[in-house]
């Protein structure tokens, strides 16, 4: 079966499922029901956990995605900061211009933590963009797509390895 008489039968299965509406009436309640009634005891709970803790117990369920977005927003708040200085690392006299183009390295190195790390943390929802653009293009795209990804990833863990190189050069 190629993709044409797949999407064809996925659009006669859809018709005939248009016969049947009551059957999307139906799962549309039990969804209510079992994700709103009957989960609502673990909602509260959560909402406790996240109250007294600052985070639930949902967040062990993806650690990467928690702590990777987590870090992604304190850095770009860090960026837009005005900072009062800039780390040692990127300025070696106390010459204005030497402290200009240190405080341009240092912004160029935070967004490349930045980067790394929402690439790193949100690597599925971006992989799924690019996935969807290449499975209709066939194999020699596929083979491509994969080095492609690959190459992205070590990008990314070189740029979230910055993050703790300068660890201790992440100060006002």
């Amino acid at each position: 079966m190629n993709l044409k008489e797949f999407e064809k039968k996925i659009k006669a299965d859809q018709k005939a499922m248009d016969k049947y509406w009551w059957r999307r009436v139906y799962w549309a309640c039990y969804r209510f029901w079992h994700n709103y009634i009957l989960d609502a005891p673990r909602h509260t709970k959560y909402f406790f956990q996240r109250r007294i803790r600052g985070y639930d117990e949902t967040a062990f369920w993806s650690l990467d995605y928690y702590l990777g977005n987590h870090i992604v927003k304190m850095l770009k708040i860090f960026k837009d900061k005005n900072r009062c200085g800039v780390p040692a690392p990127f300025a070696n006299s106390h010459n204005d211009k030497d402290l200009k183009k240190g405080q341009k390295n240092w912004e160029k190195e935070i967004q490349d933590m930045i980067d790394g790390f929402n690439y790193l943390a949100n690597d599925d929802d971006i992989e799924m963009f690019y996935w969807d653009k290449v499975y209709r293009k066939g194999d020699e795209a596929i083979k491509q797509h994969f080095k492609e990804r690959d190459a992205r990833g070590k990008d990314a863990q070189r740029k979230a390895s910055k993050f703790i190189k300068y660890f201790n050069s992440l100060w006002d």
